[in-house]
Parts: structure tokens; C-alpha cells; sequence
């Protein structure tokens, strides 16, 4: 009677064990896998237990070391391999994604991102005065090189008749020209950790407007929209073969009377 009492209650425990174990190893499962690719695994875990008695009925002899290990470890077992193989994923992944070529849009206030050089109009020799020149760079932070990019001038917003932001929808998305190139139109490659600068506009000392850099515009012609003192809102983005930017906003304050430039709320010299 004693003996039927202990069989009975160890037979009881094991279940209970069984089942705390199975829920623990649910838990993981989603934990680490998430819903689709842990149905997908309750299928092989179901498949395994069919195989399981299938081999106890038949007693298939060359399955013995399956047959006699539980079924929860042998379910126990699988699930650790595939939450490895999951992580390996994760880890190749993120070093997959070090090594994309990213691409960073900055500004800053120095010789670089704002250059004041002699302006030259048209076929003469003699400067008409200096000229400030406002940038953004450029910068890859992945391993690969970022192959055949753009900056893209995607939109030009700016006070007008003191009713405060709006969008020149009539200025399309427009290409800038690359900084310093002898043809700043054509794409660049960009390497790891070296900028490279986009001209937005220029103020001309002799010119009462600020004018865009973009590929194949003339001079003035866009002097309607940026003629007189406001708020300028340039958005920019860089486009490539392999690699996308985030797009960037350049905030310009203008006082035309006192010739004061402010882009993202740094004070321009020049």
C-alpha cells in the first residue's frame, strides 16, 4: 500500500515538474523568438512527441537514446539550439549593420561648414566683395564606402509677409552642388570618416538676397522668395546607391539690415 502511495505520488510530482518545466520553456520561447517563429517551433515540439511514442509503440530499437531521454529535455534541448542559432543571427546582424555605410548630415560654425572667399561676377577679374558660403558635410560612420551620392535639397520653407513659415512649394526637390569639386554635380563615394561638404546658398556682399547652390540654377534665380530678412527652413538629405541619410534641417535667421546670418541658432562670422 505504501509502495502504490510513493508510485503514485512521485508519478505526480514528475507530472507537476514536467509541467513547470514545459511552461518555463514556453516563456523563453516567446521571450526569445517572438509569436510567429514560436508557433512555428510548438509544431516541431509537437512532431517530436509524435515521433516519441511513435518509437515507444513500434519499439524501434535504433531510436533507444531518444526513447528513453524525456521528452521535455529532448524539446528543452532543441529550444536552446534554436534560441542560439537566433542570437548568432542577432550578433552577425549587428555587425552587418556597423559595417553599412551610414550617412551623418552636420553643421557647424567654422571655416568649413561657413567660408567667406572674394566673389568674381561673371567674366570679370576684379572681386565685387566677399561672398559667404553655407555647407552642410557629409559623413560616412560605416565600414563600406557610401557609392555615387547626392545631397538633395527636398524642401525650402521661410517667412513671407509676416505670416510666418511657409512652404515655397514652387522650388522642387533640387541637387546641391558638392563643395570644392570641378564639377560639383557629379556623385561622390564617401569613405569612412571623411567629410565631405554640400553648398545649401550663398549671401554676395553685392546682392540684397541669398541664393541657392543647387545643380544647373542661375544666380537670382529663385530672389523672389529670398529677398528680404526672415526665417529660412532648408531640409537636406543624402541619397546613394548603398546608403541613405536621415534629412536635415538648417533653421536661417536673416536680418538684411544688419547683414546677420544664424543657422540653427549659431551666430554666422564672416
Amino acid at each position: 500500500m505504501y509502495l502504490d502511495i510513493y508510485i503514485h505520488t512521485s508519478s505526480l510530482v514528475n507530472q507537476e515538474l514536467s509541467i513547470a518545466n514545459l511552461s518555463f520553456i514556453i516563456k523563453i520561447i516567446f521571450k526569445e523568438l517572438g509569436l510567429i517563429r514560436s508557433v512555428l517551433l510548438g509544431l516541431i515540439m509537437i512532431a517530436t512527441i509524435l515521433i516519441n511514442r511513435i518509437a515507444l509503440w513500434f519499439d524501434l530499437g535504433w531510436l533507444n537514446g531518444f526513447i528513453s531521454t524525456p521528452w521535455w529535455i529532448t524539446i528543452g534541448v532543441i529550444v536552446v539550439a534554436i534560441i542560439l542559432i537566433n542570437q548568432a543571427g542577432k550578433i552577425a546582424k549587428t555587425f552587418s549593420d556597423q559595417s553599412q555605410p551610414t550617412i551623418r548630415l552636420t553643421f557647424e560654425n567654422d571655416g568649413r561648414h561657413a567660408q567667406t572667399i572674394p566673389w568674381y561676377s561673371g567674366e570679370s577679374k576684379q572681386s565685387t566683395g566677399n561672398a559667404l558660403w553655407l555647407r552642410v558635410s557629409a559623413t560616412n560612420t560605416g565600414e563600406e564606402p557610401a557609392k555615387n551620392c547626392k545631397a538633395i535639397l527636398l524642401s525650402v520653407w521661410g517667412t513671407q509677409e509676416s505670416c510666418g513659415l511657409k512652404h515655397f512649394t514652387e522650388i522642387d526637390p533640387l541637387q546641391l552642388n558638392w563643395s570644392n569639386e570641378e564639377n560639383g554635380a557629379l556623385p561622390v563615394d564617401l569613405v569612412k570618416d571623411i567629410p565631405h561638404f554640400a553648398d545649401v546658398f550663398s549671401k554676395k556682399e553685392s546682392k540684397g538676397w541669398l541664393d541657392l547652390e543647387a545643380v544647373g540654377i542661375q544666380y537670382g534665380r529663385f530672389r523672389k522668395y529670398f529677398s528680404n530678412s526672415g526665417i529660412y527652413e532648408f531640409e537636406i538629405k543624402i541619397v546613394a546607391d548603398n546608403a541613405q541619410s536621415e534629412p536635415m534641417k538648417l533653421r536661417v535667421e536673416w536680418d538684411k539690415e544688419k547683414n546677420k546670418i544664424e543657422v540653427n541658432g549659431i551666430k554666422v562670422t564672416w
